[in-house]
């Protein structure tokens, strides 16, 4: 008898919540390694940080099995608010998606762009590039339910309308010309003017925005040429090519529900603007914004709250999925290794270039950037260490402050532990999987870029200049 051949089974990524829970288990382990250390805090200009000539290592604090276990509820509570707000916002948007008004206007609009995308794609991208200079990422993800109306309008997907939004976003956020919880923090404590040498991130911003809109409409075009090559493609809770929808009939009533929609975001922009926006101001104007286009629409009472926890139930996967991953967090703070792998690496900038020094920097920072997932945490830990360093070195504090920043902006767009990400991917129904097989060669290449900013900031021993 012949031996049946068997098929050979390709290599399939694991579920992103096994992702999740083999880093915690290795991070787990990694406290019974590694040796635990800290240093003594000291007060900077109102603020605690790190004093850079104190580190020591202190008793071991490994952590149990059981310890870990606990630790996923206790990320959950860490991030109870994102997860709330995700629910909320989610819920509020189900109730607009169901009156089709989107389809219906912003569908059309944006079809008749499907051959201007090198207009359509930056000038969208836009206020989002704006929003993360001034500091802000996590209000975002109210925005990525539009981005994906108009990445399907645009006869793309999920992906590709997620990108413009949270991608736009990083692109300002990784600069942070003047934002607070990065570039002001760090400077605050380096002791330079705040938002000093804001040209020259502004110059890198402008940069990013081409480099961001140019991968974006490369995808579009492949997805508008192909639909197979969508990386979503064949997942039937994502993908939804926006030529295969008859769009509905434009009505006054969903001409209101739209005004309505837009106001919302008007009102999130004025409180950005003003500095008051925060995840529980978003979440209050999505629930007057939701309930008042179901009722404008003329949904009762009841439809309209059977939609918005429709749109909860649906949310449920990816918003347990941000308290799960903020456990791994939990876990390296408890075993108290966070500051060893802090000062381990920064000891290997002695003796370097400073352009290569300023590299490593950013290297270091993109490794710590995974255990302290915080701007103004990582601030904190980071920069009174790094500041003396680029002193010994003859490196500029706004170049250090450069390579912090960008360590800390690209890679919390591919973290599986980044709470604003998998809030936007969650809204989105994008698998995390999926959205690291297409983002990782983008990632990469804003990593160069990055490393490009710091040497040439280094080389031209970049101080107050351009601003």
């Amino acid at each position: 008898m012949k031996k049946e051949k068997t098929a050979k089974k390709g290599f399939k990524m694991p579920h992103v919540y096994v992702i999740i829970f083999a880093i915690l288990l290795l991070a787990t382990i990694l406290t019974w390694v590694i040796p635990a250390g800290t240093y003594d805090f000291i007060e900077v200009n109102g603020k605690s940080v790190v004093d850079p000539a104190t580190f020591h290592y202190i008793e071991r604090t490994p952590v149990s099995l059981w310890e870990m276990v606990l630790s996923i509820p206790e990320g959950m509570v860490k991030q109870a608010s994102l997860i709330i707000a995700t629910f909320i916002i989610t819920g509020a948007i189900n109730i607009i998606n169901h009156t089709h008004s989107l389809e219906s206007t912003i569908g059309k609009f944006a079809s008749l762009c499907r051959k201007r995308l090198y207009i359509a794609v930056p000038l969208f991208m836009l206020p989002f590039v704006v929003i993360g200079s001034m500091g802000i990422a996590e209000q975002v993800i109210a925005f990525v339910s539009l981005g994906i109306m108009i990445g399907l309008a645009l006869g793309a997907d999920a992906v590709a309308g997620t990108a413009m939004v949270i991608l736009g976003m990083s692109a300002g956020f990784s600069l942070a010309p003047f934002g607070t919880s990065t570039t002001a923090t760090a400077q605050t404590i380096v002791g330079l003017p705040l938002y000093s040498g804001y040209g020259y991130r502004l110059i890198c911003v402008g940069v990013l925005w081409i480099i961001t809109t140019i991968y974006i409409i490369h995808y579009i075009k492949k997805v508008q040429s192909d639909p197979t090559r969508s990386v979503v493609y064949g997942d039937e809770e994502v993908v939804k090519q926006a030529e295969d929808v008859a769009l509905p009939e434009v009505t006054l009533r969903r001409i209101l529900v739209l005004v309505i929609f837009f106001a919302a975001f008007v009102a999130i922009f004025y409180t950005v603007v003003k500095g008051v926006c925060t995840i529980m101001v978003l979440c209050g104007i999505f629930l007057i914004a939701g309930i008042l286009a179901g009722a404008v629409y003329g949904y009762t009472p009841n439809e309209i709250a059977k939609y918005f926890v429709e749109g909860c139930t649906d949310m449920a996967f990816g918003a347990l999925l941000i308290g799960m991953a903020a456990s791994i967090g939990v876990v390296l703070t408890k075993g108290n290794i966070i500051y060893t792998c802090v000062h381990a690496l920064c000891s290997l900038l002695n003796n370097m270039p400073v352009a290569l020094a300023g590299v490593f920097m950013n290297i270091i920072n993109i490794f710590v950037n995974f255990f302290i997932i915080s701007g103004s945490g990582q601030a904190a830990t980071v920069m009174p260490i790094l500041g003396p360093t680029a002193s010994v070195l003859g490196m500029t504090q706004q170049t250090a402050i450069l390579a912090y920043q960008l360590g800390d902006g690209f890679t919390n767009m591919i973290y599986p532990h980044s709470g604003t990400l998998m809030a936007a991917l969650a809204i989105g129904r994008i698998p995390w999987q999926k959205w690291a097989k297409w983002a990782w060669k983008f990632i990469l290449i804003e990593t160069v870029a990055g490393w490009v900013f710091i040497a040439v900031a280094a080389l031209m021993n970049w101080g107050a200049m351009f601003g």
